[in-house]
């Protein structure tokens, strides 16, 4: 029971095809191997706080001054960690490795076991055992250098669009144009956590004073396996410039490049997403029907779904901060969600349009009246891009701002 326990804890928590080798960029010039790897949960079943942490691979041990780990929380040196600076593992919550090593990986299928100790049962190993290949070209990473232990040598490069950036990508932004803003965070999604008076909220969203027209909206990506993951967790690059965030995400085989921005006219939003293949191919994220070279359809195995995750209560904000009744519906005609505080005499009225471009890209799934009011919409990746887009204004901004891109 123990090993079937642990087993299915492995499948559902380490990210296949992830192990990679890496060349760590340094100040001087000198290149450093290593490899990455990512988790989809903790290392440990149900988290906590792990006081110790130490990777074998193959079965050789690797220095604790060569591990780093990643969290949305946090990226620490697995040597200074100790009862004192434990590293905070939460339930469901994803993680990336970056293990320094003097020669890469050889192109071949390699055992990774990572033992942790918990808070409290320190006596007691904890093993995460994983077989994989190693997947692709070498990627080139930037580590922080005031990530990296003091007498490490290697500091930070100038990094490029494309580098895989080694660091948490939590950091909240404000993207503004003239009439609306959003808070997001560096990872491209309308998600940010703010403390206020001890307590904390998840702040993002779409602003247009005086509410907030739309809460939290986070996209997922699924494919054969149906198992959701979350581009938040698996961004491995981000760049802001000039009001657009641009944000880079490797998964399930699958690159996926976001671009953020608000119109500076509009009351709205704009968040456009294209899925590549690592290959390069694009037909692979087609569901339809293709003909092979003799002429004969084939089908393609292979299913893309995009999942939006949106947090559909409208604020009126300010000192007050009162969230009001609302409901909400799919239009079929304009292929968009809309939702709408209640009309009540004396009280204003508030409402917001959601959709996506092109308008022929029907969903697979809507859920619009949750307990909680969080609303969802999936789409089948037909094309290689989408365009998504949110207002607090009813559809004539909606439509006028499709036909302006």
């Amino acid at each position: 029971m123990v090993r079937t326990l642990d087993k299915t804890h492995t499948v559902l928590s380490y990210v296949d095809g992830s192990l990679r080798n890496a060349i760590i960029a340094n100040g001087d010039g000198r290149p450093h191997n290593g490899f990455i790897f990512s988790l989809l949960n903790p290392p440990v079943p149900l988290g906590g706080n792990v006081v110790s942490l130490d990777v074998y691979i193959d079965e050789i041990p690797i220095s604790k001054k060569s591990i780093f780990i990643a969290t949305p929380e946090d990226i620490i040196n697995a040597s200074s960690l100790s009862e004192d600076r434990p590293i905070a593992f939460k339930p469901f919550q994803s993680a990336r490795f970056l293990i320094l090593k003097d020669e890469a990986l050889e192109k071949r299928k390699h055992k990774i076991v990572i033992l942790s100790k918990l808070e409290g049962f320190e006596q007691i190993i904890i093993p995460f055992t994983f077989s994989d290949y190693v997947a692709g070209q070498s990627e080139r990473v930037v580590i922080s250098s005031s990530n990296m232990i003091e007498d490490d040598p290697y500091a930070l490069n100038t990094s490029t669009n494309e580098d895989t950036i080694f660091k948490n990508f939590t950091t909240p932004l404000i993207l503004s144009g003239k009439k609306a803003y959003i808070v997001c965070s560096s990872s491209g999604s309308l998600s940010a956590n703010w403390t206020w008076m001890g307590a904390r909220y998840d702040n993002g969203g779409l602003y247009v004073p005086p509410a907030r027209a739309f809460g939290r909206i986070v996209v997922e990506i699924s494919t054969d396996d149906g198992i959701r993951k979350k581009l938040p967790n698996f961004v491995v690059s981000s760049r802001h410039e000039s009001g657009i965030l641009s944000t880079r995400h490797e998964l399930a085989g699958l690159q996926v490049k976001r671009t953020l921005f608000v119109p500076p006219e509009n009351k709205g939003f704009v968040m456009i997403v294209n899925l590549l293949d690592r290959g390069g191919d694009l037909s692979k994220l087609n569901t339809k029907r293709n003909k092979n070279r003799q002429g004969k359809e084939q089908s393609n195995n292979r299913r893309i779904r995009v999942h939006f995750l949106v947090d559909g209560n409208i604020t009126s904000y300010g000192l007050a901060a009162i969230s009001q009744s609302n409901s909400s519906k799919f239009l079929m005609s304009d292929n968009c969600l809309q939702i709408e505080t209640a009309s009540r005499k004396e009280i204003a009225h508030y409402y917001g349009t959601i959709g996506v471009a092109p308008k022929e890209l029907k969903p697979v799934k809507v859920l619009t009246d949750s307990f909680d009011n969080d609303m969802e919409i999936s789409y089948p990746a037909l094309r290689y891009s989408m365009l998504v887009f949110a207002f607090s204004k009813a559809l004539t901004n909606f439509v006028t701002m499709r036909f302006c891109l």
